[in-house]
């Protein structure tokens, strides 16, 4: 689905005299021209959404560890999830939004095994590449976004390369906890 919507979203930008500006504002968005008023919307919706998931945290992590399987906490996270989703990628863009709901898990897989370790790690990776992002970008004159998502999915490659080089047990059963 996703290839077949970017392909119709190329398909019909090719013919507008500013489709490639288009593009590139559908890939990076636009994280440092963010108003007030786009800021204040977002921090709404992702506060409200925050409290749904903090209120019914319980419910939707049995059904997502088979505990319950009740399609109702299924429809209602990836409703929430979609809200989310869609006012992320109209500020930062979908290449960034992607790169953080997948760099972070991934990375944290090589390391550990616990959901809390995988998680906290994943935080401070997302803060610290964001940071490094943000900074290296405004001194280097780069867009911010396609920066950041350069640097995140950097990182597997840099550390894959280095797991062989030294032969590091990636992937392997004796992760830390």
């Amino acid at each position: 689905m996703y290839a077949f919507f970017s392909v119709l979203v190329i398909l019909l930008l090719d013919k507008s005299p500013h489709g490639s500006e288009h593009i590139k504002q559908t890939l990076t968005g636009h994280l440092i021209w963010v108003s007030w008023g786009e800021a204040i919307k977002t921090f709404i919706i992702y506060a409200g959404v925050s409290s749904f998931y903090f209120i019914f945290h319980k419910q939707i992590w049995q059904n997502s560890t088979g505990k319950n399987n009740l399609w109702k906490w299924n429809l209602l996270f990836y409703m929430l999830f979609s809200v989310i989703i869609a006012s992320s990628v109209s500020l930062v863009g979908v290449l960034l939004v992607f790169v953080f709901l997948i760099a972070p898990s991934f990375l944290s897989g090589f390391l550990f095994k616990s959901f809390f370790h995988r998680l906290i790690f994943g935080w401070l990776t997302a803060v610290a590449v964001s940071l490094l992002g943000l900074t290296g970008s405004y001194f280097l004159s780069l867009p911010t976004s396609a920066f950041i998502v350069f640097l995140f999915t950097s990182l597997p490659i840099v550390f894959l390369l280095i797991s062989s080089l030294k032969k590091l047990p990636a992937f392997h059963s004796n992760r830390k906890a």
